[in-house]
């Protein structure tokens, strides 16, 4: 998911909500026996929210996700480095009992 991506998504569902929602206060304003319009929009509102929050939830959980996957290769990286660097140092014991002998 891509930030930039999830951000215009939100942006678009807020959107597409408020377009319903000065739809559905015209229609009840002026036509407010029309309930097979407003019980239809006044759903799709409460459907457009449950989903603007289920996509927040993820988009937070994947910027945690991310972060959480950065600080463990930094990690990795460092342990590499260490194995690395007692390679070498085995490797130099190694040589100059070799050369004791």
């Amino acid at each position: 998911m891509e930030t930039m991506y999830v951000a215009i998504a939100k942006t678009d569902l807020l959107c597409l909500r408020s377009r319903i929602e000065i739809s559905l206060k015209e229609i009840q304003e002026k036509a407010p026996n029309r309930q097979e319009y407003i019980k239809p929009m006044s759903e799709s509102i409460d459907q457009i929210n449950w989903i603007y929050n289920v996509l927040e939830s993820l988009d937070k959980d994947y910027r945690s996700a991310r972060l959480r996957n950065y600080d463990l290769e930094l990690i990795n990286l460092k342990q590499i480095q260490e194995i690395q660097n007692l390679k070498k140092e085995i490797k130099l014991i190694n040589d100059i009992n070799e050369s004791d002998l």
